[in-house]
């Protein structure tokens, strides 16, 4: 039941608290499940128990990979679009900006989360992410032969630093 629409899934990352788990797939979603219908054949039996959690909405390429925050509050995906997202839990009244397009057969979602940031900088497409382990970073690597690394500051910015990679002769 696990499925981006028949199109091929590129990641998978169990969040920190082991409820859920993100896919990231080729149909430029990112989309988070319930673990508990995959840990236990009664609930997966159960019709009552959700497994879709949300379906997130942004990016305008193949989304190569998700990586939950060792603190578990943010979700970083990077894209063929060049971008790399962040995500989180949306707060009472918080703007979404990530409902499904009217008409769609996607079900609503049972949680709500935002792209809290969006990180530009490389010139390829980004092929994978990772946290520090106490989560003030996230580090993407790219076709463009760039690893960036982005400090994340509490307000709400960020700033990079670039380093990049050169094939052995």
């Amino acid at each position: 039941w696990v499925s981006h629409e028949g199109q091929p899934i590129f990641s998978v990352d169990v969040h920190p608290d082991g409820f859920r788990f993100a896919t990231a797939g080729q149909d430029h979603r990112v989309k988070l499940w319930s673990l508990s219908p995959v840990l236990d054949d009664t609930s997966e039996q159960d019709e009552k128990v959700p497994r879709l959690l949300a379906t997130l909405l942004g990016h305008l390429g193949a989304v190569n990979c998700a990586r939950w925050s060792p603190d578990g509050k943010f979700l970083a995906s990077g894209s063929d679009d060049q971008l790399v997202m962040l995500w989180q839990l949306a707060d009472c009244g918080d703007r979404l900006g990530t409902a499904m397009p009217f008409g769609s057969n996607q079900p609503a979602n049972l949680e709500k989360w935002r792209c809290a940031q969006t990180l530009r900088g490389h010139e390829g497409d980004i092929v994978d992410v990772a946290w520090s382990p106490d989560s003030s970073r996230v580090a993407s690597v790219s076709l463009d032969n760039t690893v960036r690394i982005w400090l994340l500051s509490g307000a709400g910015g960020y700033a990079s630093s670039a380093v990049h990679a050169q094939a052995a002769p």
